[in-house]
């Protein structure tokens, strides 16, 4: 059935599960969702206005996830999103200096996570790095002219001889050429089962350690789900303190 939901749909359930009024943290695949539908040119505004709207309800919970939401779109959705957004900031702009009630355990942390998420989402909407490889063209010419003349008059050429080639410095043509080739060809063999020996034992050890490493990050994730369960805050602003960044940075 859900096949049949026209886009336009999809992304406002989207955009408001992602941006509930509560203290718990937007989970990681709404994020996904949300950077896969700014790649279509018509769904694209769509999550641009819904996300700048939910930047001006009053909760600062839901200020906070819309902001965190359009810093990462900016960061992994479509360019066009970006481009779009730079032209819309008005709605982020009012919250550097939003100011909410204060919260009854956390006191003025949550305005504050609100304010420093607006700071970082403007960052991430102006950010003009981009990284950029250097140009193969000016390589590859480097392929031509004088040093690859040199280089193959000083790699070829034929003695007089007997026709013999001149190849590194070494004279070619003479003796039986298949005795350097068995040789050459046993060693590779040599090589190739050394390699085959050492690759089997990489692949072991590697699937013992990602074994290792996949109970302990199992065992984190419950770590933080009992916490989050556990904490007042529901996870939104758990690890801040009202003397610390929200973020942790």
């Amino acid at each position: 059935m859900d096949k049949f939901v026209p886009d336009a749909l999809k992304v406002r359930q989207l955009v408001n599960k992602a941006t509930q009024d509560d203290e718990t943290p937007t989970p990681g695949y709404l994020y996904n969702e949300l950077a896969k539908f700014t790649q279509s040119a018509n769904s694209c505004p769509e999550v641009e206005d819904l996300l700048l709207s939910r930047c001006e309800k009053k909760s600062s919970h839901v200020r906070l996830k819309a902001l965190r939401v359009i810093k990462m779109l900016c960061e992994r959705g479509s360019p066009s999103f970006k481009r779009d957004m730079q032209r819309k900031t008005n709605a982020i702009r009012s919250c550097l200096q939003f100011q909410g009630p204060v919260h009854p355990t956390l006191g003025d942390l949550p305005n504050r996570a609100v304010r420093d998420a607006a700071q970082e989402a403007m960052n991430a909407v102006f950010d003009t790095e981009v990284q950029q490889k250097p140009a193969e063209s000016s390589i590859s010419a480097q392929g031509f002219g004088m040093n690859n003349s040199s280089q193959s008059s000083q790699q070829q050429g034929v003695s007089s001889s007997g026709g013999a080639m001149v190849q590194n410095g070494k004279y070619t043509g003479y003796g039986n050429p298949n005795y350097t080739q068995q040789q050459s060809n046993s060693k590779m063999d040599e090589r190739m089962e050394a390699m085959k020996a050492g690759a089997s034992k990489l692949k072991d050890s590697f699937s013992e350690k990602m074994g290792v490493l996949s109970k302990k990050i199992s065992d984190k994730v419950d770590e933080i789900r009992r916490d989050g369960q556990s904490s007042g805050s529901g996870g939104l602003y758990q690890g801040a303190s009202s003397n610390s960044n929200p973020f942790g940075k």
